[in-house]
């Protein structure tokens, strides 16, 4: 079956994702023939490490609390999107044509796309609620989606669409290269303007000529490395 090949990560950022939620979510999985990988998010470094000897995901389910800049817990550690594209990069960790499916409130701002799209080359696809979602619809989420793209081989915008009306919320999809001009425009004028849109001095200090991305702001850039909270309403 065509659906044998895709490898799915769970990032499990959040307690909120209860052991019922998540074995629903790897039942869906398992059901449509999906790799299931579960990871459980403490820091960045650790998540970068793990996937130094782990990658080349088809999809990565953000299982979060999310904002237009963060994701992570509400009381707890929590990843900008900004630096969360830098290791993506960095470690090759996503196949061509995959999707980052926002398990997060907020996750589907247009904002968090472009943040992702405009710091790393690999990311092709992203898909989420815009506003906030209840856990007991994600699972939902995730089986009309994956059901739509690997059983019916329906374009990933149309499972997106189709997701949206099932569960009644804008569940918007994005394509890396329908918003290029955006991105384009981001990597030479917005990165000195907004710091949602830069890599932190610390983690960019790493290796930065390792990742596939453009140009960034100095290194005593004046960034937000732990930001705000994620939207307590978030799921």
């Amino acid at each position: 079956m065509q659906c044998k090949r895709h490898r799915l990560l769970f990032l499990k950022a959040t307690n909120s994702y209860d052991a019922n939620i998540t074995a629903h979510i790897e039942g869906v999985c398992r059901l449509l023939g999906v790799e299931f990988q579960h990871y459980e998010y403490t820091s960045l470094d650790a998540f970068e490490e793990w996937l130094e000897n782990n990658r080349s995901f088809d999809l990565i389910y953000i299982a979060a609390h999310g904002a237009h800049h963060c994701f992570g817990e509400q009381v707890g550690p929590i990843a900008r999107w900004a630096d969360f594209a830098y290791v993506l990069c960095r470690t090759a960790a996503l196949n061509p044509n995959s999707v980052l499916f926002m398990g997060c409130c907020h996750g589907g701002l247009k904002k968090v796309s472009l943040i992702l799209f405009s710091l790393c080359e690999q990311v092709s696809s992203i898909c989420g609620p815009r506003w906030t979602v209840n856990l007991s619809e994600v699972p939902v989420a995730l089986h009309v989606f994956l059901h739509n793209l690997i059983t019916n081989t329906v374009e990933p915008e149309v499972a997106a669409e189709r997701t949206a009306s099932a569960l009644g919320i804008h569940f918007p999809y994005y394509n890396r290269y329908e918003l290029e001009a955006e991105v384009l425009l981001i990597k030479h004028l917005a990165v000195e303007r907004e710091p949602d849109y830069v890599i932190s001095p610390e983690v960019r200090a790493k290796d930065f000529s390792a990742c596939c991305s453009g140009p960034m702001a100095p290194v005593n850039a004046q960034t937000s490395t732990t930001g705000t909270t994620p939207n307590p309403a978030a799921s």
